[in-house]
């Protein structure tokens, strides 16, 4: 999301791409396996984007694709590219390895990741029609299923579990709601809560805040010692999805979370909470 830089040097503003990449850079395995398409595309078309729901300007690229690696993109497709130390630049006319996912409404590339200029990713496309053709690397009894029935496969795989096997997708995610809303373990509710990563729409959108208003509200001390544990980056998105609820009222949500303002370990989130909540909301 937005990030401020300051140039003070060029040694400042080369230690602050580097910070960019605070997971590292992925596999193409692994990179593979966490996007939501895989192709090749050419660029058509680059325009301008001013800043806008929560993100700096930045441009948008309308890409023709090529060949399809995985998932089902639009085409051609448009990925936006914000403006900041993470960008991942492309220059029309050239054609590129994209490694695509979708947050929050836009289709972006990771910088850090495998995308590439074709002609510098020659080496990639053999491993990633391989990916395709073993799907990616499942099982011969199918995907997530037996001891791969896990939400970490899930999460990995959601577009292709829900397409191809709906009622084991349902399954996985309710069985991981449960353990989310028992709070046995803050574990188990920590990684529901990680499902602020993958794509949601629809029904699963609805689901996933309807499970995670319920808690914020129901049982809020497990919800923050969970919350916690996740990474600065998806803390921060479980509370803008937090920012418009749909199953609970704001004044809810307010009430839980003003009891566990003056807790240290949770004052930067609350904090971020009641500055995005209108002042007739608290």
């Amino acid at each position: 999301m937005k990030i401020i830089i300051t140039a003070i040097s060029l040694l400042l503003a080369s230690s602050l791409a580097v910070a960019v990449c605070l997971k590292g850079h992925p596999s193409i395995r692994e990179e593979y396996a966490d996007s939501q398409s895989v192709f090749i595309g050419k660029v058509k078309l680059k325009t301008n984007v001013p800043e806008s729901g929560g993100y700096y300007e930045g441009d948008e690229y309308t890409v023709e694709v090529r060949e399809i690696f995985k998932g089902n993109p639009t085409n051609p497709i448009v990925i936006f590219i914000e403006n900041s130390s993470g960008r991942f630049p492309m220059s029309v006319g050239e054609t590129y390895v994209l490694f695509v996912h979708y947050e929050l409404g836009r289709y972006q590339i990771d910088n850090c990741g495998n995308s590439g200029s074709l002609s510098e990713k020659q080496d990639s496309i053999q491993m990633l029609r391989q990916l395709k053709h073993n799907k990616g690397g499942r099982n011969d009894a199918g995907l997530c299923t037996g001891r791969g029935a896990t939400l970490d496969c899930l999460k990995k795989h959601s577009f292709e579990l829900y397409s191809e096997n709906y009622e084991l997708f349902w399954k996985i995610l309710n069985d991981a709601a449960r353990k989310a809303n028992t709070c046995k373990s803050k574990q188990d509710t920590a990684v529901f809560l990680n499902l602020i990563q993958i794509t949601r729409d629809g029904e699963v959108a609805e689901y996933f805040s309807e499970n995670l208003e319920n808690l914020c509200v129901s049982n809020v001390k497990c919800f923050w010692e969970a919350l916690v544990l996740l990474e600065p980056f998806d803390q921060d998105r479980i509370i803008y999805e937090l920012q418009n609820p749909y199953f609970r009222k704001t004044s809810e949500i307010v009430e839980a979370f003003s009891n566990y303002k003056d807790n240290g370990k949770y004052k930067r989130i609350i904090d971020l909470y009641m500055q995005r909540v209108k002042p007739a909301e608290k």
